[in-house]
This record gives structure tokens, sequence and C-alpha cells, in this order.
């Protein structure tokens, strides 16, 4: 079927870049995976990359080496096209505790609802470092900023709850080029956006008593919480459409507000939300999670205080 072909189309355009592109791929570094997260297997060839854990002083690094004729600097290539294929076949977004839920949901919506373009978006962005699209009549490079490319989450090692900081692979790389865009297509250039923007969680923790930059825990959030509905519509439209909304079955058409001030406004925005669904179409959609939070029960109560606060949140 056209699922299956264009995943041989996927697997064979990663066969020629590994030949056409010796020098590596852009987010090369983000698909380095030490035996620290993988518990077994590192996720390079053998010989292809000199890596340094991450401690409580150091953020990790990666050293690609020359493995000559055919591969030479591609050692991870491999890997990548594997976790590719792997989050978004599998539709295995997840955003690991972090603070990037609004990317999350694009990449996990255009996994589930149109896996073919979900595929050659991931596949672009891995090997150029930018998705090129159009915004407002224009040519549009959405990029990350420089220091991104040179984060090594993989070697990152997991916490003392044996779990890791963040993701690591597409999911990240992904997250981190859409959560700066935000700012990004709001005039800002990357001078402007703070360092702890998308900068790695390690052992060396959290705050700026530290040397080095951390995000703090709620900052990308915030970012994408300051975003407006039509900001958020304008965000969706950069990966979905590549441009004009046609009716083609990546169109983002239209933003619904379910905070309004009126429950027969929400009501009215949600039944046409739904009557996407009901065609055929997907809708994501973003919760406000303060509500959520505040009204964490203790293991004594009951769940009354989360229903207070989807009620709260629109999301009834």
């Amino acid at each position: 079927d056209g699922l299956t072909r264009a995943v041989c189309a996927f697997m064979s355009a990663f066969d020629e870049l590994i030949t056409r592109f010796p020098a590596g791929p852009a987010f090369a570094k983000h698909a380095v995976v030490g035996s620290a997260i993988s518990r077994k297997y590192s996720s390079w060839r053998k010989g292809g990359v000199v890596a340094t854990p991450a401690n409580d002083t150091y953020m990790g690094s990666a050293n690609f080496q020359n493995l000559g004729d055919p591969y030479f600097y591609n050692a991870v290539s491999g890997w990548a096209m594997c976790d590719i294929a792997r989050t978004v076949l599998q539709q295995n977004a997840n955003q690991v505790a972090r603070g990037s839920c609004a990317p999350t949901a694009t990449l996990s919506a255009l996994s589930g609802n149109a896996a073919v373009h979900a595929l050659r978006k991931a596949t672009e962005l891995f090997w150029t470092g930018r998705i090129m699209t159009t915004f407002e009549g224009k040519p549009f490079e959405l990029k990350p900023c420089e220091y991104v490319y040179d984060q090594v989450p993989g070697m990152v090692p997991l916490d003392k709850h044996d779990r890791p900081y963040q993701a690591v692979g597409l999911e990240w790389y992904w997250t981190a080029t859409l959560g700066q865009a935000v700012e990004l297509l709001a005039g800002n250039r990357c001078e402007d956006i703070k360092e702890t923007t998308y900068a790695l969680s390690g052992p060396w923790g959290y705050g700026p008593s530290h040397s080095l930059p951390t995000q703090s825990k709620n900052e990308v959030a915030q970012l994408n919480d300051g975003a407006s509905t039509e900001d958020s519509l304008r965000y969706c439209k950069l990966i979905f459409n590549d441009g004009e909304c046609n009716d083609d079955e990546f169109c983002c058409k239209k933003s619904y507000n379910l905070r309004a001030d009126s429950l027969a406004e929400r009501e009215k925005n949600l039944d046409q939300a739904c009557s996407i669904v009901m065609k055929g179409g997907f809708v994501t959609v973003s919760v406000k999670a303060d509500p959520f939070l505040q009204a964490r029960p203790k293991k004594e109560k009951n769940m009354a205080s989360i229903h207070e606060a989807a009620k709260y949140a629109g999301a009834t």
C-alpha cells in the first residue's frame, strides 16, 4: 500500500543521504545515545564516535571519527533512521516530563494522521537541521538556535529515580526546533532567547546558581502558554500546511477557544472541533496545566478537585 511504499522510500533516502553527505547530518549529536540510557548498546558504529558522558559538572560531548568508505562520519545515521521510524510509525512521541507538550502534540498528531508527511519532515530536519516552509506567503527556514545542534542528550545519565532527564532523538530535536519557533516567529532573534530555553537538564541541577545553563522546569511551558490561539494556529500551519490553507489532509483551518467566557460559546467551539474529528480530521488541544497541578489531590482525597480543575480549564 501507499504507506509501505513510503517507508521503503524513507529507508532508501537515508541510504542515499549517507552516500551523498559523508560529513553526516546536522542533528548527528542528537543520535548519540550511550549505554547509560540504552542500558545495553550504544547507538553508533564501532569506532565512529568518541563520547564522554555528562556528570554533575559536565554536559557530555560527542566527537565523530572518520569510518572511511562508505560511512565516513555517518556513525549514527542507522540508529537515527530507526528512531524516526519507531517514533512516527509506532506513535511513540513522548515529552518525558519536560515542558514541551505543544510541539510534542504536533509530532503526535502528524504521526497518527499523516505518517508519510511526518517521515518526510523528520528526515528533512535530521539531515539539514531545518524544515523549509512558508510564513506569510514567503519562504521560511524553521530551525533552532545554534547551541541546540551541539547538545548530546543521549549522554546524560538517568536520574536517581532511574528516569531520563529529557527525551533523545527525534522527540528532542523536533520539540526544541518547534518550541523556539514560538519566539522566533514573534520577531525575536536567538540572541534574545534565554540560553536556558531548551537547554539540557542533568545531574548538574536546576537554577541560576549553577554554572551550566539548565532549562528551568516551567520555562518552555510558559513560553508556549504565552502564545495566543492565533499564534498557535500559525504555528500549526507552518508544519502541516506548508503555506496557504487548502483542502488537503495537512490543513490547519481554525483555532477554537475552549475557554471562552460563556459556556454556550465553549460548547459551540467544542462541537465544531468534534465535527472535524467525525469527518476524519484531527484536532490538537492545548490545556493550561496550572489548574490541574494546583488541584492535584493527596492520597487521602478523592478526585473531586481534579474535576473542578477540569471545569475551570474548559476541558470538560
